[in-house]
């Protein structure tokens, strides 16, 4: 595990720092475009309602083909999430690299899984918390990046989107690399039988049934909806 490990945490750290460098750019992007506040929000919603209806799906996707095709193909989606971001030209462009980017968003989870696969009782949480380091890190790093390359495209005349979007979907390119040729398949046992939906009744019954999960669940809701409502209100477009 430790060499796919330090593979695992580069991917992960890669790909959020991408995130991170475009996030901050959004809300300035769209003010340029006359975007009024409840389109911002609409443009921010679109990624995690995607995230939201195909999380599940990727998840479900990985225990039948593996983890690994799932994460090449979830990086390979942010790359040209990230490259629709960088040449956007109107409002409709910044709403369709959002939907990409929330449609491939299964690395964290994909992720999760495969540090799920590796390790054991006793070192699973330790596996978890370097996928939290490296999505903190990536977050951390992601936004100066791209503050600084918006600023240098502004001196050169460029769109404020461009360098940033290059450099986001530079960085899901080359984790995409490390996960095609440095990272194993963790899960060698797929499932493979049985008829495949797209809907996992079981996983949600499972949910709402247990108590513990329907509490952590919406008490993750809660803080994640907070912290979403924060975000427009910092980029004022007023």
């Amino acid at each position: 595990m430790r060499g796919a490990a330090r593979v695992l945490f580069l991917t992960v750290f890669i790909d959020l720092m991408g995130f991170g460098i475009v996030v901050p750019i959004l809300a300035f992007s769209a003010k340029e475009y006359g975007v009024d506040g409840l389109t911002l929000g609409l443009i921010l919603g679109s990624f995690s309602l995607m995230q939201f209806l195909f999380s599940p799906i990727w998840g479900r996707l990985s225990d039948r083909i593996g983890r690994r095709p799932v994460l090449m193909t979830s990086l390979f989606g942010n790359v040209l999430g990230f490259a629709t971001f960088a040449f956007a030209s109107n409002v409709a462009m910044l709403f369709a690299s959002r939907i990409l980017c929330g449609v491939a968003a299964a690395s964290i989870s994909t992720a999760q899984a495969y540090v799920a696969d590796s390790t054991d009782d006793a070192g699973r949480a330790k596996g978890m918390a370097i996928i939290g380091m490296a999505f903190g890190l990536g977050l951390v790093l992601g936004p100066p990046i791209g503050g600084i390359l918006s600023s240098a495209g502004a001196s050169l005349h460029l769109p404020a989107t461009l360098l940033p979007g290059a450099a986001a979907a530079t960085l899901s390119g080359i984790a995409l690399l490390l996960a095609t040729f440095a990272l194993p398949e963790s899960n060698p046992r797929k499932v493979s039988t049985g008829r495949w939906s797209v809907v996992d009744t079981e996983s949600w019954k499972i949910f709402f049934h247990t108590r513990g999960l329907r509490l952590a669940g919406s008490s993750l809701a809660v803080l994640m909806c907070t912290l979403a409502c924060l975000f427009p209100m910092r980029y004022s477009l007023k």
